[in-house]
């Protein structure tokens, strides 16, 4: 399941590329990984900071996975994108 900066959510790789194809043309992104959980042997759910440029400006949203090992790759299982809000907690 894949749930992005929009308010629908879709599954599957078609949805995956389909949500990908409606991002701004020219984006250009940052990760930054705040934390990885370990869940099991075969199972992680990393929590990133993502700092997004296009040529109209920046945003700053913050994800979440589920990553499940399938034989040699790791693949997702879930994805949640959310806005950064302008407060911190310290």
């Amino acid at each position: 399941m894949v749930q992005g900066a929009d308010p629908s959510y879709t599954v599957g790789r078609a949805g995956v590329a389909g949500y990908y194809d409606k991002r701004p043309f020219g984006l250009r992104a940052v990760y930054l990984v705040r934390e990885i959980r370990s869940l099991d042997a075969d199972a992680s759910c990393p929590s990133l900071m993502r700092i997004s440029c296009t040529p109209m400006g920046q945003s700053i949203t913050h994800l979440t996975l589920v990553l499940i090992r399938s034989d040699d790759r790791w693949l997702i299982r879930h994805y949640h994108v959310s806005k950064a809000t302008e407060s911190r907690r310290d």
